[in-house]
């Protein structure tokens, strides 16, 4: 689920589910990793970002 992807609860506050994302996109980024880890981070560099879209959008919420 996307607040399991991104570490937080579902009482998470706006400014705080920012935060768990740019701290997980850092740490993710393909541009960070070499080799056969770039394909992983890749993937879940694209599962973080897929989450942050998500749980940033509140009609998606509901």
């Amino acid at each position: 689920d996307a607040y399991q992807v991104l570490g937080v609860t579902r009482r998470v506050r706006e400014g705080e589910l920012r935060a768990a994302y740019k701290a997980l996109a850092k740490e993710w980024h393909p541009d960070r990793h070499q080799g056969s880890g770039r394909e992983a981070a890749e993937r879940r560099f694209q599962e973080v970002a897929e989450a942050f879209q998500l749980l940033s959008d509140p009609e998606a919420c509901r």
